[in-house]
């Protein structure tokens, strides 16, 4: 009886806010975000397999069918989908309790688990691998957020038990794999994956799990191992950079991480940039996307016509073609209230029933190409649905906080409060601790390495390195406020991979081939062994590429092959080959040879272009380049 009237009351709300207009003046913003998030809710209580608890990976977004595969992170927002629908009315508290306890029984008894991580993506029916997929401890982390939050929030004893069991048997020091960051993942044919959890992403709450965890806990040091980086510049903010707006938000969906820093950085703050810095990436964008605007932006990982994209910026993926991602601004509703619920509410009040649907905001879509993808992602409901519902309540917030799981890995990671002094000294444009490890890092002298990986077959297979006024070891001369690179390395039996992505609005084109160093261009110093560069040496190269096409080898004329410069709406592509006959170097794995990018900004006429170094630290004959290493398949 009480599922029939909620259900009555759910449908009489969606019918009335879609009657008065959900994104005109007519419905609150309140009210607004309210129905909001009664359809969001609505995709975890009507697709969750009642069985196992387990949560499809995606649904239609009008509830006509749902994929027989489950998504282990989805169902970890599904959990704490359950606190906020007990919270507002659309379940019963008895009944979420209940479907939380089948969760976790089937987690701890049934679901696929390599020491305690499960994969990433299961049978929804019967909890077995599906896809071939990897043993992830990141989806493992935010299925634990999800159980943490519910356990703190329903305070039920058979929930409790059943929760500490499944974090407890999870051996994160297993997946340290010997280094002093997690590996990415685990394979049961191939073992660890050659890849870490190692620069900055949407991880920390993983590894404050790891070190709060009373059974097979981190070591401290875990939490300082991974690289804050790359530090990127973009509309005058400084922050570290992720194009995804996803990472930005992921663990801040259970962490409260405002008004607190570590050695490093205030990551809350840091998300309220990267915010920031992508609403501006797409105002600039509109010459070549004229829908965005203050009221329509908003990129991150999300469908596409031609399947899942990893897009976003700043610094802007190559791919981006219009395509707005209604969670990504409600995702980052927190860090930006009033810009994020305009674009909500633009959205809803301008594309209707296209985009606006029973789970919800479709997961995607283009004005400008009038495509709508018909489904909704679980962890794309989710983190929308948290989000706003942290912003309306700091629900979410208050229950993961409490755990003093918790509690112990913010300790551990040495985490504490801004106070009012540091906070009056903090400039607000950066997410940098003032004089904090960061800042007090060296530059010029630090030592550069980079992975040339074997023949990857996947855009993102390839470890890219960024380039910006932030990253470079050495700068020299101006570069514009938005310029940056970013580059990446493979390697086969007949020659050395190079690929660039420079993004700035208009590059210039007006030198011939032997000047290209004068104008916007990408050079490359190569050299065949880790003792580095010497200028006149038989086997040291010295390329350049420069959009339309152009390229240049200094070295008694000595040229990549395939040479491939695109010109794209974000800036400009390169992609090339070096021979390893023109190095003299007989590749394998292991290999470590010396390497240099460097990116030339053409400012103003009658200037020299400024210039962003890599990695190049002059030693009078030679000069110290980055190392670059040759990895096994």
């Amino acid at each position: 009886m009480m599922w029939r009237q909620l259900m009555v009351c759910g449908v009489c709300a969606m019918l009335g806010l879609a009657a008065r207009g959900a994104g005109t003046n007519a419905v609150s913003d309140d009210d607004f975000l309210n129905e909001l998030e009664r359809r969001s809710f609505q995709f975890f209580l009507k697709e969750t397999e009642l069985t196992t608890g387990l949560v499809p990976d995606r649904a239609g977004a009008d509830g006509s069918w749902r994929e027989n595969v489950a998504s282990v992170a989805a169902t970890g927002f599904g959990l704490a989908a359950l606190c906020v629908g007990a919270e507002r009315g659309w379940i019963a508290r008895t009944d979420a309790v209940a479907r939380a306890v089948t969760t976790l029984k089937f987690a701890r008894d049934r679901l696929a688990q390599e020491h305690g991580f499960f994969y990433h993506f299961v049978n929804r029916e019967l909890g077995d691998r599906v896809w071939a997929c990897e043993v992830s401890p990141m989806d493992t982390a935010l299925f634990l957020c999800g159980a943490l939050a519910a356990r703190q929030y329903f305070h039920d004893p058979a929930l409790d038990q059943v929760v500490n069991a499944v974090y407890a048997r999870v051996d994160w020091r297993w997946m340290l794999d010997g280094g002093a960051t997690l590996r990415l993942g685990w394979h049961p044919e191939k073992g660890f994956l050659p890849y870490r959890w190692d620069t900055y992403a949407e991880h920390m709450a993983m590894y404050l799990l790891g070190l709060g965890a009373t059974e097979h806990a981190l070591p401290g040091e875990c939490w300082d191992a991974w690289r804050r980086g790359p530090v990127g510049h973009y509309a005058g903010l400084t922050y570290l950079q992720f194009a995804p707006l996803f990472v930005h938000q992921f663990a801040h969906a259970f962490v409260d991480f405002r008004d607190r820093h570590d050695d490093y950085a205030d990551y809350w703050r840091n998300s309220e940039l990267a915010t920031r810095a992508q609403r501006q990436l797409c105002l600039d964008l509109r010459p070549k996307f004229p829908h965005y605007g203050p009221d329509c932006w908003g990129i991150t990982a999300s469908d596409s016509p031609t399947g899942y994209r990893a897009w976003g910026g700043p610094p802007p993926t190559p791919d981006l073609d219009g395509t707005v991602v209604p969670c990504a601004a409600g995702g980052a509703l927190p860090f930006a209230p009033a810009e994020c619920i305009a674009v909500l509410r633009h959205i809803a009040a301008n594309y209707g029933a296209r985009a606006w649907k029973p789970y919800g905001f479709v997961d995607a879509f283009n004005p400008q190409t009038g495509w709508y993808s018909p489904d909704v992602l679980g962890i794309d409901v989710g983190i929308l649905l948290l989000m706003v519902e942290n912003q309306r309540s700091g629900l979410l917030w208050r229950a993961f906080m409490s755990a003093p799981e918790v509690q112990r890995g913010l300790q551990r990671a040495h985490f504490r409060r801004t106070t009012p002094q540091l906070a009056a000294a903090w400039p607000s444009t950066t997410a940098i601790l003032p004089g904090g490890r960061l800042e007090r890092a060296p530059t010029h002298d630090q030592p550069r390495v980079a992975r040339a990986r074997h023949l990857p077959r996947l855009e993102q297979d390839w470890e890219w390195h960024a380039l910006s006024a932030a990253t470079a070891c050495e700068r020299v001369g101006e570069v514009g406020e938005n310029f940056s690179a970013r580059f990446g390395f493979a390697w086969d039996s007949e020659a050395l991979l190079f690929r660039c992505e420079v993004f700035e609005a208009a590059p210039t084109n007006s030198c011939p081939p032997e000047k290209l160093a004068e104008q916007d261009s990408i050079e490359l110093f190569v050299a065949p062994d880790s003792s580095g560069f010497a200028a006149g040496a038989t086997n040291a190269l010295h390329l350049g590429f420069a959009p339309g096409g152009k390229d240049s080898g200094w070295f008694a004329g000595r040229r990549a092959k395939d040479v491939s410069v695109q010109t794209l709406p974000t800036g400009y592509r390169i992609s090339a080959a070096i021979p390893w006959n023109l190095l003299g170097v007989t590749p394998k794995a292991g290999v470590v040879i010396s390497c240099a990018p460097v990116a030339n900004d053409f400012v103003r006429p009658g200037e020299p272009p400024g210039r962003l170094f890599w990695r190049y630290h002059n030693q009078g004959q030679r000069t110290e380049l980055g190392t670059l290493i040759l990895e096994g398949p």
